[in-house]
């Protein structure tokens, strides 16, 4: 948020590092009342995880790390490749023949579960075709950002509500939700 960085180990008096970037400047940052019900939900939902078996801490991480690259990619394609991972690392396995349907009936059980409204699911298997398009070579420039928002919004939804999920019925595995 500034110009100057000071890296410091912890525990060890002396700084190792700083940096100056002159050109910088910190931006103007609004705290809403939203926001802060985001991250303390956020943080509720990290300290679930602390307590859940490695397994299905994996899944989740790795559905996180897939969501966070989705929202670094500039390309739209990629993008959809990278949130489609997501879903794929908590609603399926990888015995699963149709990814794309599995996706689609297992997202609406899970909602259907919290009584929560779900995606159309014709509409995620559209945008998992997009992605099948993409990833095995019969197309490129497939995926717009009126998808990209859609599923960007489906993928940040299904993570949280596979948490609560999981917290709530103690689930042990991806296997067993």
């Amino acid at each position: 948020m500034s110009e100057a960085v000071l890296l410091k180990r912890k525990g060890m008096p002396k700084l190792v590092a700083t940096q100056w970037f002159p050109k910088r400047r910190p931006y103007g940052f609004r705290f809403s009342n939203e926001l802060k019900d985001n991250l303390d939900a956020c943080n509720a939902h990290f300290l679930s995880i602390t307590q859940f078996p490695n397994k299905l801490k994996t899944a989740i991480k790795r559905a996180i790390f897939w969501f966070g690259k989705a929202m670094r990619d500039r390309d739209y394609d990629d993008k959809i490749i990278a949130l489609c991972a997501a879903m794929e690392s908590l609603l399926t396995v990888r015995s699963d023949k149709m990814k794309g349907e599995t996706l689609a009936y297992r997202l609406v059980l899970l909602n259907s579960f919290l009584e929560r409204p779900f995606l159309n699911p014709f509409k995620l298997l559209w945008i998992y075709e997009l992605r099948s398009k993409v990833i095995h070579g019969s197309s490129l420039n497939e995926a717009t950002k009126a998808e990209y928002g859609t599923l960007r919004r489906v993928t940040r939804d299904t993570i949280s509500n596979f948490i609560s999920v999981a917290e709530a019925q103690n689930v042990k595995s991806v296997h067993a939700l």
